[in-house]
């Protein structure tokens, strides 16, 4: 994919440390009825999650690397979660309730590197121009720094909250860290004729960090072949 360098600065980046008690990511490659976690945070997770602090229609958040710090152990339970119905003699709030497996991870941290990718063109090396990418990072920055968000950022679902903090340094490797995730989640990418398409990748960790493959998503992305 070719970058426009009018949009994008990959030196301008802000470490994300994103923790909680319990997070499903779930491979939509399982099916409705069972519900299975990735064993890592994937990149459409990440993209979630930094948005949810602080996002703008006219960007969007690039993950550039994660860093798995605790991988978590997995566990299971059985949750009721009512499949909503919208045909046009029902109100779409009836459905059926079914009694759906659930496999997700207990006490999981990240370590996230994000960039702004900025839609419309800035002027480079010029701070005070509206869409400048260090204007996005500073107010990300002040959020973690202040705690508060846009709306409470989670693990997949909502009941499964997180905290984020400000980090100033990436972690160190773990020589035992590594692993093999295939098919993982990169993003959707919503293209200019409305059309969705569903970009999967073969994640290789190494001592812990997985680099991820540059992917813009939001409208006024796509792909470029």
């Amino acid at each position: 994919m070719k970058i426009p360098l009018a949009q994008y600065d990959s030196q301008m980046t802000v470490i994300v440390r994103i923790a909680g008690n319990r997070a499903l990511f779930t491979n939509p490659s399982m099916g409705t009825m069972e519900k299975f976690s990735y064993p890592t945070l994937p990149p459409s997770a990440a993209r979630g999650i930094i948005t949810s602090i602080f996002g703008k229609p006219q960007m969007e958040w690039i993950p550039l690397r994660i860093y798995t710090a605790k991988p978590g152990r997995r566990d299971t339970c059985v949750i009721n979660e009512r499949q909503l119905s919208h045909t046009k003699n029902t109100s779409p709030f009836i459905g059926k309730t079914c009694q759906i497996h659930m496999s997700y991870l207990r006490d999981v941290e990240y370590f996230v590197e994000v960039s702004p990718f900025v839609h419309i063109p800035f002027k480079r090396k010029n701070p005070n121009d509206k869409n400048f990418p260090g204007k996005y990072i500073s107010q990300l920055v002040r959020r973690l720094e202040r705690g508060t968000y846009f709306k409470k950022p989670y693990l997949g679902r909502s009941e499964f909250t997180c905290e984020t903090t400000l980090e100033h340094k990436w972690p160190e490797e773990q020589p035992m860290m590594n692993a093999n995730v295939p098919s993982l989640l990169n993003g959707i990418v919503h293209n200019l004729d409305g059309t969705k398409k569903t970009i999967f990748f073969n994640a290789e960790i190494k001592g812990g960090n997985l680099n991820v493959p540059f992917l813009v998503c939001n409208p006024g992305g796509g792909l470029d072949d």
